[in-house]
Parts: C-alpha cells; structure tokens; sequence
C-alpha cells in the first residue's frame, strides 16, 4: 500500500509506533533492574545485617528496607502498567490496552494485601479484595471473549492499513 492512500492519522501512528515502542522497552528494563537491585538489597538487609527499620530515617537503604516485599512488586507493577498504557496511545493497537488495565488492577490487589495485618482485617476490605479480584477475572474473560489481546507476532510498526484486507 502506497503512503499517500494512507489517512494523516494512520501515518502519525506508523510513525510514532516504532520509538514509543522503544521508549517503552527501555523504561520497562531500567524499572526491572531497579526492582531487581530492591530486593537484592532487601535480601542482603534482612540476611546480613540488624534489619530493624528506622521511621525516622530518610535513606533509601531505610526506605527499601521498610517497605514490603510485595508492596515493591505492586509499585513495580504498577509503573510498568503505566509505561505500557503509555505505549498503547502512540500505536494504532489501543484495542490492547486491556492488558495494562488488568496489571493496573493487579497491582492495586497486590499493594493491598501487602499493607494488611490481621488486626485490622475487616469486611470492608474483605469485600474490596472480591470486588479487585472479580474485576481482574472480570478483564481477563474480556479479554478473552472479545480477542482483545496483544498480538505477539505482530511487530509495532507494521500495521496493515490495506482495505483490500478487510473484504
């Protein structure tokens, strides 16, 4: 198909595909090594030293080592579900953005359960769990009812604008 059949709209999303893409990958990989080096430090904290945490303290070994395990995941998780939701309003595959909703909603669950405590269980926060939960389960039979999800073969930048396709 030539470049000129193509809408302003079809080209802009052409164009942007590729480096959005990019940008994604390579934010995605520096907050993977980041979680990676957390948790390696919150390893050696708790194997190696005292690992008593200091309220007042403003460090980041503090910080790292205050902080849940799981609640570093659900950040983790949560910043990577935004990097992916960004990449899906540059590219033409907005009809996939269902797969960082449900990491969204995921981490959401997960920073929940990681600030509970058994004293302050209650059927408020009960019901928010089924009702996260059931959402999650909610998207992903969505996702999979309505084919909503993302191609793996498909490369970001080759989107076929080809009408002749369709019939």
């Amino acid at each position: 198909m030539n470049n000129q059949d193509m809408s302003p709209a079809a080209r802009l999303y052409r164009f942007a595909a590729r480096p959005s893409y990019l940008v994604k990958v390579i934010c995605q990989m520096i907050l993977g090594v980041g979680i990676a080096i957390a948790l390696i430090a919150k390893v050696y904290m708790f194997v190696l030293t005292d690992y008593q945490c200091v309220a007042d303290s403003l460090s980041l070994g503090n910080k790292i080592r205050c902080t849940n395990t799981l609640a570093i995941m659900a950040y983790g998780l949560a910043l990577s579900a935004g990097f992916e939701l960004a990449f899906r309003m540059f590219s033409d595959g907005l009809h996939a953005s269902i797969d960082p909703i449900i990491a969204g909603v995921s981490s959401a669950l997960l920073l929940i359960v990681a600030s509970l405590a058994l004293d302050n269980a209650t059927w408020q926060i009960a019901m928010l769990l089924a009702s996260l939960t059931f959402t999650v389960v909610a998207l992903l039979f969505c996702r999979e009812r309505f084919d909503l999800k993302i191609n793996r073969e498909q490369k970001p930048d080759r989107h076929s604008y080809d009408a002749d396709r369709s019939l």
